[in-house]
């Protein structure tokens, strides 16, 4: 007998997750937790387990598919040998039949989604746990437009309201204001929301369909969080940049040549980057701080885990270094590579991608003259590091050439103030254009 498995729960708070690597074929024998598949959650990758042992009979993923938990994904008949083949007219023992191709997963459609409904300036008028029946390009399509006067529809549209979900006073069905007016007070009493985190759920968008022809495409698990964290931290941090520029002429003529005597891990901007924030965090303590709103309180933390941005195909990963304090500039740059190389061939589990304390992204390798990242909630600081590039600098009365990179600090303006991050900044750039001094404290 074959049954049925679906994804069980992988992780907390992830809905749906997509598929990496399939690590068995159909008629292999497997053993109870053996590794079926390796899939995608948020930014982990994570492996499922075999539910039981037996003979697989039907796989209903493949790789690239995106499957929500409790989703059907694996057929596992009984026994230990591979099933022998049915004849042609009859079915294999299985929920799907054998001459059907593998289904591919429903999780995420590239159809239009149901409409949530927000407010600009309030809360969101409907509950996650109240979606709309219908979309407004169905509604559109199945019952005709709303009768409704252009004031109206103006203020439904900036209320994020459907139309269709207003109940008519007026003669011959039309929709007034006060109709509209009325729902939106119905709904705010009986307490609507968008989303739980606080960050009001946007507007339906415009049909683009109608303006020219358009491609969509499912947003990749990675791309899902990314959006998720960056949308968090935007909505939640007032963000102010601070940028100042640091002369690492002697850094880098010092880098090549310990890079070029040295059998060790090729040393790089961003490993002296990750000592010289090390030694600013003790001296800085409320740039490696969350802030607690319930409890009106700020969190100092005496460890110091420090993220790398790291730019992958699938999209940006932030593995956390941890304890960059107790480490030297050549380990750092060891685990700066390994860990990098895991994000690149998506081998980074849970523990890589929590618990930093602040951030460092370097485009020095791309270009660009500064940039304002977007600080990684709930940490309150990120540092950006952008590509160098020789300047004319005034030393002793005479111009000289020098190599100078531009730092930008994005801090969360609750806890810093401007005349800290400048400091915390300019001393960043003491330690970059001072390596020997930075070494002092490994």
């Amino acid at each position: 007998m074959a049954t049925e498995h679906k994804l069980p729960p992988l992780k907390e708070n992830v809905e749906v997750v997509e598929v990496n690597a399939l690590k068995v074929a159909e008629g292999d024998v497997v053993q109870k937790d053996q590794p079926l598949m390796e899939v995608q959650a948020d930014k982990a990758a994570l492996e499922v387990p075999s539910p039981a042992a037996g003979t697989v009979s039907k796989i209903l993923v493949k790789v690239g598919d995106q499957v929500k938990i409790g989703q059907a994904y694996i057929v596992i008949g009984e026994g230990g040998a591979a099933p022998a083949k049915a004849p042609a007219a009859q079915p294999v023992a299985a929920p799907v039949p054998a001459a059907a191709p593998p289904a591919p997963a429903p999780a995420v459609a590239p159809a239009p989604v149901a409409v949530a409904q927000p407010t600009p300036s309030v809360a969101p008028l409907v509950a996650p746990s109240t979606p709309v029946a219908i979309t407004a390009a169905a509604a559109a399509a199945n019952l005709g437009p709303v009768a409704a006067s252009p004031g109206t529809r103006r203020l439904a549209r900036e209320l994020g309201v459907d139309l269709y979900r207003v109940s008519p006073t007026a003669k011959h069905g039309q929709v007034t204001e006060d109709d509209l007016k009325s729902y939106v007070r119905q709904a705010l009493s009986a307490g609507g929301g968008g989303s739980s985190n606080g960050v009001p759920t946007p507007p339906p968008l415009p049909r683009f369909e109608d303006l020219g022809p358009v491609e969509r495409v499912p947003m990749m698990a990675i791309r899902r969080a990314t959006a998720k964290q960056m949308a968090l931290a935007w909505s939640q941090i007032p963000h102010v940049t601070q940028n100042d520029l640091a002369d690492v002429t002697d850094l880098e003529e010092f880098r090549r040549s310990q890079s070029a005597a040295s059998k060790g891990p090729k040393l790089t901007v961003t490993a002296f980057a990750l000592k010289a924030a090390s030694i600013l965090l003790r001296e800085f303590p409320a740039f490696n701080a969350s802030i607690d709103t319930q409890n009106n309180q700020i969190v100092l933390k005496k460890y110091i885990h420090i993220g790398i941005a790291v730019d992958t195909e699938a999209g940006l990963l932030v593995p956390v270094v941890k304890d960059v304090d107790k480490k030297s500039v050549h380990e750092l740059a060891a685990e700066v590579t390994s860990i990098a190389d895991r994000a690149r061939a998506k081998k980074l589990d849970g523990s890589d991608l929590t618990g930093g304390t602040f951030t460092i992204t370097n485009l020095g390798g791309i270009g660009g003259t500064g940039f304002t990242p977007i600080v990684n909630w709930p940490e309150v600081a990120i540092l950006g590091v952008s590509r160098g590039r020789m300047e004319p600098v005034l030393k002793n009365d005479q111009w000289v050439p020098r190599l100078m990179v531009p730092l930008s600090l994005s801090y969360d303006h609750r806890i810093i103030d401007g005349a800290a991050a400048a400091r915390f900044l300019r001393r960043m750039a003491d330690l970059l254009e001072q390596p020997m001094h930075m070494l002092l404290h490994a």
